[in-house]
């Protein structure tokens, strides 16, 4: 009988920083999509998708103001595949291709955009 390693797929992959391929900070983990390879015997669960955007804040338990950040930086929720990953690292997660082709970062260039017409920026 096959043995398997364990490991908590939550400390590996929640809320680790996303870097894209370009080493731009462009988001963090804020779920993971889990499925499941069709073996008769002995399915195998594997990861299929990293998911980021404010839209995640609104569900689940991730405190009393979630749902007021989330209503204020809108409701997106982008989904990366787990093909797109390159590397993990202890504090980052690298992908494999630039944040707006995955369609990451738009909030930091809605930000930047703001700042770049605010006074003394």
């Amino acid at each position: 009988m096959a043995r398997y390693e364990q490991i908590d797929l939550g400390l590996m992959l929640m809320d680790r920083q996303l870097l894209d391929a370009t080493e731009r900070r462009c988001g963090k983990v804020d779920d993971v999509e889990i499925g499941a390879e069709d073996r008769r015997s002995s399915p195998q669960a594997r990861v299929d998708a990293l998911v980021s955007g404010p839209g995640t804040w609104s569900s689940g338990n991730r405190g009393p103001l979630a749902w007021l950040f989330a209503r204020i930086a809108g409701s997106g929720v982008v989904r990366i595949p787990w093909d797109d990953v390159e590397e993990i690292e202890h504090a980052a997660i690298k992908l494999r291709r630039g944040a707006p082709e995955l369609g990451l970062g738009k909030g930091d260039d809605r930000a930047a955009q703001w700042l770049r017409r605010a006074p003394r920026s």
